[in-house]
């Protein structure tokens, strides 16, 4: 078959974006979104040359040689993402497929603007699409289940020029949460599942990266049993690592003492609101009735850094 040469494009706010006169907006970028890419590229068949431009760090070439454009964004970056599909369809006759939060929990919007559009989990069905490109019949629409996570190919870290990034390097070992918090892409995209990587597959990788880690996980320790199961592997590696958990993570002595000795120093933890009446009508049910000044005070005295998240405006709050 013949060789396939794929872009894949990561949009970003014009506040930070790279433009062919000023360069990068700050030197090392802190990207949070960008393994769901490194995976894409690594689901990709033998014959398919991927190049992933990052609008972060790198202005995008619309003059590009590329047989195929695929643009990877959440909702923030959706109007970027079809200003851009546009104009590689419309000025280059390109074949443009789109992936990721948006186009998959907004699929029929998301046609409007590309050729093709990958819902869920790219893994299963980016290959058939390149098939189904190369034999000319590309179909709208390519849907897959919510696959399992073991024996998952390592992302394509060498499509990343690491300089451009500040030093950590970024690894998952759960996809989704388990809860069912309305205001959640995360819930809706992953179906109120939380599925784990095998615990010696992501030992395995972490050898294989630096010493500073970011779990890119929504919910590292949504499982108590699975993540104290990965934690104590983790120990003897020697990591620094940063990642999102849910407050439950503090009434749990022995799994704030295993993140602690694992190396965590910094958790998002999603707070939400101090109006337990929105935390209600949003689901979150994990948040009801906790001291958040007394969870904060806990991960504190294990030596980690609190980074708090809220939402505002919700119908109950004052």
């Amino acid at each position: 078959m013949d060789r396939i040469k794929f872009l894949l494009l990561n949009p970003t706010s014009p506040l930070r974006r790279a433009t062919p006169d000023a360069g990068p907006r700050s030197p090392r970028v802190f990207r949070f979104c960008m393994l769901s890419s490194l995976y894409v590229a690594a689901s990709a068949p033998s014959y398919v040359e991927t190049r992933i431009v990052d609008e972060d760090v790198e202005p995008i070439d619309f003059q590009a040689e590329a047989d195929i454009i695929g643009i990877s964004f959440m909702t923030y970056n959706a109007p970027r993402a079809y200003e851009i599909a546009e104009r590689f369809r419309a000025e280059r006759g390109k074949t443009v497929i789109l992936g990721g939060y948006h186009p998959s929990l907004m699929p029929e919007e998301a046609i409007q603007h590309a050729d093709s559009v990958c819902v869920g989990d790219a893994e299963p069905s980016l290959p058939r699409m390149m098939e189904d490109f190369a034999a000319g019949h590309l179909k709208p629409f390519y849907r897959s289940e919510l696959i399992p996570l073991s024996g998952l190919p390592r992302p394509r870290r060498d499509l990343l020029r690491a300089q451009d990034y500040a030093p950590l390097d970024a690894i998952q070992a759960t996809r989704g949460c388990g809860r069912r918090c309305s205001f959640c892409s995360v819930a809706a995209f992953h179906r109120s599942r939380l599925r784990v990587r095998p615990v010696a597959e992501v030992i395995d990788e972490l050898r294989s990266l630096g010493r500073n880690i970011l779990f890119m996980d929504d919910s590292l320790t949504g499982d108590h049993e699975y993540a104290k199961g990965l934690l104590a592997a983790m120990i003897p590696l020697g990591k620094t690592w940063f990642s999102q958990a849910g407050i439950d993570i503090t009434e749990d002595g022995e799994l704030l003492r295993l993140a602690s000795r694992s190396g965590c120093r910094g958790l998002f933890v999603g707070f939400e609101s101090l109006a337990e009446a929105s935390l209600r009508r949003w689901r979150k049910s994990t948040n009801i009735g906790k001291d958040y000044r007394e969870a904060v005070r806990r991960l504190h005295q294990a030596g980690i850094a609190v980074y708090a998240g809220f939402v505002f405006g919700g119908d109950d709050d004052t």
